[in-house]
């Protein structure tokens, strides 16, 4: 239920942006690896991402909305 409405949240505020790199299913993943503690580099070469993204993400730039 919680990821159906994060899902709602982010697609009315994004409307479905199509220059998205990133959907929320792989950032909620992204996030629990972090908890996880699993370094930016490991889980930027996991998902062919610039490990910057995975330190935006980290340091709350970019998809802070999402709370796991």
């Amino acid at each position: 239920e919680n990821k159906n409405n994060l899902k709602m949240k982010r697609r009315n505020s994004l409307k479905y942006n199509k220059n998205l790199k990133l959907d929320i299913e792989t950032v909620i993943s992204i996030k629990g690896r972090m908890k996880d503690g699993e370094n930016n580099t490991l889980i930027a070469k996991s998902l062919n991402l610039d490990p910057s993204t995975i330190s935006n993400i980290r340091t709350g730039k970019t998809w802070s909305d999402i709370i796991i």
